[in-house]
């Protein structure tokens, strides 16, 4: 397996939008990007390239944590997508971390994510009430 992270161009917009159909078997996600693109809300869009073939993807947009006291500036991580016939081989940590990286370089401290209790502790982050 030889995968590559590279930053999404705009060729790559049918099949991430492919991908993530298909990893989430419904195109709600999909229609999410779709409006972060045409609201210019993505900060980073990566995609996983294997012999030129998107099989992965993740995005990153602006978020605010709001609370009673302040607002925190920080960034949405999500959705990640993989082909189901890629899954289960680490492209999806390979997406996460890379973008973790590039978004820490970026200077962004604080990343949320709504995702799968199991899978994103890996990373660094924390259960939140």
């Amino acid at each position: 397996m030889d995968i590559r992270i590279v930053e999404e161009l705009p060729c790559h917009t049918d099949a991430v939008r492919r991908v993530n159909d298909e990893a989430f078997e419904q195109p709600d996600e999909s229609q999410l990007i779709d409006a972060l693109r045409r609201e210019g809300a993505i900060m980073l869009s990566l995609v996983a390239l294997e012999a030129g073939d998107v099989v992965g993807h993740i995005v990153f947009s602006p978020g605010c944590i709001t609370g009673d006291t302040c607002n925190v500036e920080a960034v949405a991580l999500g959705p990640m997508a993989v082909l189901p016939t890629h899954q289960h081989q680490g492209i999806g940590s390979m997406l996460v971390r890379e973008g973790l990286q590039q978004i820490r370089e970026k200077a962004h401290r604080i990343v949320f994510v709504l995702g799968h209790p199991t899978y994103y502790p890996r990373f660094g982050f924390h259960r939140s009430n």
